[in-house]
């Protein structure tokens, strides 16, 4: 036994060894690109939650042979830990008790519970007073910070120096020219097409900063009424297959970011009760995106969405070529910001990057819509006349978001209203209306992905189709 181990010892650490000495000093790590695959699969299996490395680093770096320590650390640790500042956070007034915020009852009675588990932990509550002094509350990270730290200064992630080699990396990286190939993300399930630009950066901590996404998803429902003997199911969302290039952000001309994503979007309501209450559309998109952001301080910006579209259903009865244009303009203001979150009551945050403030929140979208056509074939459930037609006119989308209202899960109301005037074809059914009620069942913030009951109200014309809908689902949302 004694002879096997030493074997394998020599087997494991001499190369090891000899590979160390033919470095020369000074020289950076390298590691192959098996090495990190390797090193990062273990690291999978030691910490799940901080993510797949190997991937991480592909997306910085690209697909190289070799990676130094300095850029795999970049993709794993982009930030250092600095000193907290204890007087800035003591120079705030507090009155009243915040929702999520402890009262100086609940911190003793916590420290005192704390301890009794913890005999080497003493004396928290006075290291309490001194780190923060005396208030009439206390937020959830200063609890953490005494159980953890003790009387030691707190530690919290900061920037890295510019003269930093890690920082370097990044800002190497940040620089670095994409391939095509990389520049195709994974597949979207979304309620619209509209949807596909909007930021989903899992790095991103401020929600203020953050635009609107969309919290509705695709919706699959069905109903069995067992009076009337009728069943009806319904599908409603988007896929969408993007392919997206960024540019330095650097406000002016030059867009943010440009887009194309293929789509096939589907609203079909199938029964065997009612036939006028089916509805029954397919359009495929070639989406072509422009993304553009003037001002980098206070964000002030407008997106171009613009598409050729060919609409029929889910027979291939109908036909219509068509095209469409979006413009949406964006801005953050802390009164009235259009396409950013607004925080309408606020609450002591919970986590330590602070992205939990809000009790309940809203979010306004608003754009101009154009479309135009032929309508050559008319679907089973279409209304529309043969022949050209061109509508314009505005939309608009209000979002209520209430997290942890219901049973600890996030709740949303989002409306959108549009009115399309017809200067050539058919002026029926120029309004649509929909309301949506969701409660996440499950939800990924990281990788912005959930499952939720979805109650949604349509009524009016459907874009190209002017189907003539007035119905009521209740079923899933899917957004992944």
């Amino acid at each position: 036994m004694k002879a096997c181990f030493l074997i394998t010892c020599i087997l494991v650490f001499v190369p090891r060894i000899w590979l160390m000495a033919q470095t020369p000093a000074g020289k950076p790590v390298v590691l192959t690109k098996q090495e990190l695959k390797q090193y990062s699969d273990l690291q999978k299996k030691l910490y799940p939650k901080k993510g797949d490395v190997f991937s991480k680093v592909i997306e910085l770096f690209g697909d190289q042979e070799s990676y130094t320590a300095d850029q795999v650390t970049a993709a794993t640790d982009p930030t250092v830990k600095i000193p907290f500042n204890y007087d800035q956070r003591r120079a705030e007034r507090r009155e009243g008790i915040p929702v999520d915020a402890f009262t100086t009852e609940q911190a003793r009675d916590q420290f005192a519970a704390y301890e009794k588990l913890h005999p080497k932990a003493t004396n928290l509550w006075n290291n309490l007073l001194v780190k923060y002094g005396t208030r009439p509350w206390y937020r959830a990270d200063e609890l953490r910070d005494i159980e953890e730290n003790g009387k030691e200064p707190r530690k919290i992630d900061g920037e890295r120096p510019p003269d930093d080699a890690v920082e370097q990396q990044l800002m190497a990286a940040e620089m670095r020219p994409r391939t095509f190939l990389e520049d195709f993300k994974a597949p979207r399930i979304r309620q619209s097409w509209r949807d596909v630009m909007y930021d989903e950066d899992p790095s991103q901590k401020d929600n203020q900063t953050k635009v609107l996404k969309d919290l509705v998803g695709a919706t699959l429902s069905y109903a069995h009424d067992g009076k009337a003997e009728t069943d009806t199911w319904s599908v409603n969302g988007a896929l969408i297959l993007p392919w997206q290039h960024n540019f330095p952000l650097t406000g002016g001309i030059t867009p943010a970011r440009i887009a194309v994503a293929p789509s096939v979007t589907v609203n079909r309501l199938d029964t065997n009760g009612d036939p006028k209450k089916e509805t029954d559309s397919l359009l495929f998109r070639l989406g072509l995106y422009g993304d553009w952001v003037f001002a980098t301080s206070r964000p002030v910006g407008l997106q171009v969405r613009a598409s050729p579209v060919y609409v029929t259903d889910t027979g291939w009865r109908g036909e219509l070529p068509g095209y469409e244009v979006d413009l949406e303009p964006r801005w953050q203001s802390p009164i009235f910001p259009l396409g950013y979150k607004k925080v309408l009551a606020k609450k002591e945050p919970l986590l330590d990057d602070e992205t939990d403030k809000s009790c309940l929140d809203l979010q306004l979208r608003a754009w101009l819509h154009m479309e135009g056509g032929d309508v050559q074939d008319t679907g089973k459930s279409w209304d529309p006349a043969h022949g050209a037609f061109f509508r314009i006119g505005p939309s608009a989308q209000l979002q209520l978001n209430a997290p942890h209202l219901v049973l600890g899960k996030d709740f949303s109301i989002t409306a959108l209203y549009s009115y399309l005037s017809a200067t050539s074809g058919s002026s029926a059914h120029n309004s649509y209306f929909t309301i949506s009620g969701v409660l996440d069942l499950f939800k990924d913030e990281q990788l912005n992905r959930k499952v939720s009951l979805t109650a949604q109200y349509q009524k009016g014309g459907l874009n190209f189709t002017k189907e003539n809908i007035d119905i009521f689902t209740l079923g899933l949302g899917v957004l992944f």
